[in-house]
């Protein structure tokens, strides 16, 4: 299929269209397919997106469903604190290890094709936990599972970024956020209800169930990639021998690309999926997103990309640490019956409200604004379950209101901070580092609830809950000081070269003054040989 590229400046069109899957590159234009003349699948209510949303509430189900119901599953098979809290850990440790995996991944598969195999891997294996409660076969099936969470994760978020338009991201994250939340306040207390009132297997194979239906609704989607502010980029013939136009997003280092002699500056190569935010421009490929597009200085690459994530890495970790040991043990720490369920609907409601809010808040104020409070929010939190497991002798009533607080101040601000960590990694990283971005935050939040759990398990042999949550809460209000704004500025996608200043010739000193005498023919000689007879002065404008 042929190529050609032609740069038309201040016009903004749509991308180029690639599906892997088929080999088919389309295009869209003015809201609406060049080839088939159906609506823009793309943005904040295109089909796509909603076909996400639909596959989010599926997978999370499986994962929320069985966040509490596994740990539960594993002391029914008779393991201490500690193999308790390693259901969750080993479940995590994989979902981690898969996502250093992801660079590869991304390069031989679309984010849709990742998306569906994960949910394969996060589904199926969850009816085999009904064979058996022994700790080892636990951990198994758990690890199984992780890899597949940690596919649907990094695949999720990623996608989020690619089929919407920049300027409706904060709001994108947030309504992602929600289809994260909403299975967590439903289906998480409500799987401790139904495993105890029904028995574990009728949870294992519903969620399962759940999850798996998802993939064809991932398979439906088309693939396309939301509009960016770009140069047009007209494509030949495709394989229908329809003419279409579309545009990929281009920077100035593209046109020294187009001199320098790639031809392929800003035309993504056939053969990759327009919304998979690693392979950019001319086809770059690298780690999770890594642009390696020759001349893209303007943005951070490699090493440098990562450094610019560290911060925010950093408090989602402790967070979400903290949000492990709650999934996993708060059930087993609150004396009055009844109450762990309510706990959990209020926590993740509320996370869900901090999380939407956020994102709104993002698209109209700027992001990051809301970071110190959230963390703030998310260390008093913890030392008020502290202080409610403390509380558990003194009174059902007494214990459960101070629950019931606890998780709703927790659940805003680490709702508030996830939104606010992804939408600042999405900026940090630059357009075509989504994948970077959804890596690392995946990595963090993943990564700090496995280690959460386990950690939390281990201190509480020795020290009790109140221990392990008190020391939650230390580590979380260590991390304080790293969520002031910073100076930090992304740098534009796209800078027009500056005029050149005009020229200033600085002015000549004054001449001494001389006395005023009578001109006469002979003065008016020599005047003229002074005159003719001076060196030109640099600094004095010609003429």
């Amino acid at each position: 299929m042929a190529l050609s590229v032609t740069r038309q400046r201040g016009r903004t069109g749509d991308p180029p269209t690639d599906d892997r899957r088929t080999g088919t590159t389309g295009s869209t234009r003015s809201g609406r397919s060049a080839r088939s003349g159906s609506p823009d699948p793309t943005g904040l209510n295109g089909r796509d997106f909603r076909l996400l949303m639909i596959a989010t509430l599926g997978t999370f189900a499986n994962y929320a469903a069985l966040l509490a119901v596994v740990p539960l599953w594993s002391a029914e098979g008779g393991a201490k604190y500690g193999g308790v809290g390693a259901a969750t850990g080993v479940t995590m440790a994989a979902t981690v290890a898969v996502q250093f995996c992801m660079g590869s991944l991304l390069r031989r598969l679309s984010l849709r094709q990742i998306l569906a195999v994960g949910a394969l891997l996060l589904g199926l294996p969850t009816f085999a936990y009904p064979f058996s409660s022994g700790l080892g076969f636990v951990l198994a099936v758990c690890a199984v599972r992780g890899v597949g969470f940690g596919m649907v994760a990094v695949a999720g978020s990623a996608l989020t970024a690619d089929l919407v338009p920049e300027h409706q991201r904060g709001r994108a994250v947030g309504r992602y956020g929600f289809a994260v939340g909403l299975p967590q306040v439903v289906l998480l207390p409500l799987g401790v209800w139904t495993a105890t009132a029904f028995g574990f297997t009728a949870v294992f194979l519903v969620t399962g169930a759940l999850c798996v239906l998802t993939v064809p609704l991932v398979l439906a989607m088309s693939g396309r990639r939301a509009p960016r502010p770009a140069e047009e980029v007209r494509v030949g013939e495709g394989r229908d021998g329809e003419a279409g136009t579309a545009t990929a997003t281009t920077t100035a280092a593209a046109e020294v690309d187009a001199r320098e002699g790639s031809a392929s500056a800003g035309v993504r190569e056939p053969g990759t999926d327009g919304a998979d935010g690693t392979n950019g421009p001319a086809g770059t490929n690298g780690p999770a997103g890594t642009d390696r597009t020759a001349g893209t200085d303007a943005q951070p690459r490699g090493f440098a990309r990562y450094r610019e994530l560290a911060t925010p890495f950093a408090l989602l970790l402790a967070s979400a640490g903290a949000l492990g040991g709650l999934t996993s043990f708060l059930p087993l720490s609150l004396d009055a019956p009844g109450t762990a369920p309510v706990t959990l609907t209020v926590l993740f409601t509320a996370g869900m409200v901090g999380r939407w809010a956020a994102g709104v808040r993002s698209d109209r104020v700027g992001v990051g604004g809301l970071l110190p409070a959230s963390v703030a929010a998310c260390a008093l939190g913890m030392a008020g379950f502290a202080a409610t497991d403390a509380l558990g002798g003194a009174g059902s009533v007494a214990e459960a209101v101070a629950a019931v607080a606890s998780a709703a101040v927790f659940g805003l601000g680490f709702g508030a901070l996830q939104n606010d960590t992804l939408v600042v990694m999405f900026r940090r990283a630059g357009p075509e580092g989504s994948g970077t971005a959804s890596t690392v935050w995946n990595m963090a939040y993943d990564g700090g609830t496995g280690a959460g759990s386990l950690a939390t398990g281990l201190l509480a042999q020795g020290l009790g809950f109140v221990g392990g949550f008190v020391t939650a809460a230390l580590v979380i209000a260590g991390t304080a000081p790293w969520s002031r704004p910073s100076k930090h500025r992304p740098a534009p996608h796209h800078t027009e070269p500056r005029s050149p200043e005009p020229h200033h010739p600085e002015p000549l000193p004054p001449e001494p003054h001389r006395p005023r005498v009578p001109r006469t023919e002979a003065h008016a000689t020599q005047a003229h040989q002074n005159v003719t007879a001076r060196p030109e002065d640099p600094h004095e404008p010609a003429g």
